[in-house]
């Protein structure tokens, strides 16, 4: 059995997160976000957007540092945000039961067990 964890970071006072490293977590699966339009689990990995919503080019240009273009997954939309504009940024991480158990520090914020 594994677990799926949603962790992340209040993002009041801290620094906003690289735009590569944005890219990167959302080709990798879900991020879950808040913009001042509110609450998103967002991603660029092709199982999570519907086939007739893939896109044909890169959505993300690289000179505009401030600005991500994700599929929003339960909105079933595209969705620009800024990045400086983040009020919440997290991910979902995938980790077996054993390896989060007893380990300090750890302070998932959900989590969610699943069957493999």
């Amino acid at each position: 059995m594994s677990t799926w964890r949603k962790t992340g970071t209040d993002m009041k006072g801290r620094q906003t997160p690289k735009w590569e490293m944005v890219i990167r977590d959302l080709r990798r699966g879900l991020v879950y976000i808040t913009t001042p339009e509110g609450d998103f689990r967002v991603s660029l990995q092709g199982q999570h957007i519907p086939e007739e919503h893939l896109p044909e080019t890169a959505p993300n240009n690289p000179l505009e540092r401030d600005v991500i273009k994700a599929w929003a997954v339960d909105q079933v939309r595209w969705l620009t945000f800024k990045l400086s504009e983040l009020k919440y940024y997290g991910i979902e991480e995938r980790r077996k039961v054993a390896e989060d158990s007893g380990r300090a520090g750890d302070n998932p914020t959900e989590e969610t067990s699943q069957e493999t």
